[in-house]
């Protein structure tokens, strides 16, 4: 695993046992993440090969083709998923690893109250939570 990923026990075992299989273009393209669709507009949830690529913007900035710590970003937030170009976000050190997530440049709030509950959500096909 990455250490400049922290990643909750709950995060850990989900991308130890299961494979986020990336959407592929019809050119034959591998994309970062696989499409999920929840109603109006799909959620990008990313393998975890993929993770450091989702963090930029949020955990690191580039300057001058550096990436630099975000000083602004919580440490613990971990971006795993996307809807809308909005993240979604595990809380790597709280139990449960809560989610929470921003819309259009708001502030971030709760969604889910663990990643077990999050991936129900999923699995359930319920996407009020998603904006």
């Amino acid at each position: 695993m990455n250490k400049e990923i922290p990643l909750s026990l709950e995060l850990e075992f989900f991308y130890k046992y299961f494979e986020v299989i990336c959407d592929i273009n019809s050119d034959g393209h591998e994309l970062p993440s696989a499409s999920i669709e929840l109603g109006v507009s799909p959620m990008n949830l990313w393998s975890f090969e993929n993770l450091n690529i989702r963090q930029e913007g949020f955990r690191w900035t580039i300057v001058d083709n550096c990436r630099v710590k975000n000083p602004s970003w919580d440490e613990s937030w971990l971006v795993i998923a996307d809807k809308d170009d909005d993240p979604i976000v595990v809380v790597t050190n709280k139990n449960n690893s809560p989610v929470i997530a921003s819309y259009e440049a708001g502030d971030f709030s709760p969604i889910a109250g663990s990643f077990a509950d999050f991936l129900d959500y999923i699995a359930d096909g319920q996407s009020e939570w998603v904006g």
